[in-house]
């Protein structure tokens, strides 16, 4: 598994499949800020991420999970995460 496939299976685990932002993770898994940010530019680019614009704080970003691609994150390895569906 790529540090990329645990990143999304650990986002998974703490987001549940609910909106988030990165701050939220950062704090969550005390995480550094870059590396977060990495993580998620990482995700967005293979299209398992998608984010919008908070409506509450422009300059901030809610993300969302593609649930359909937990089936593609763990093909190689069969974790069960169909309790997020």
């Amino acid at each position: 598994m790529t540090y990329v496939e645990s990143a999304y299976e650990r986002l998974l685990e703490r987001s549940g499949g609910r909106p988030f932002r990165a701050e939220d993770f950062e704090e969550a898994l005390g995480l550094r800020a870059g590396y977060v940010r990495n993580l998620l530019s990482e995700l967005k680019r293979k299209g398992w991420l998608s984010s919008t614009p908070d409506p509450a704080y422009s300059r901030r970003t809610i993300y969302r999970l593609d649930l359909a691609a937990a089936g593609e994150a763990n093909a190689v390895n069969a974790r069960p995460t169909c309790r997020w569906y």
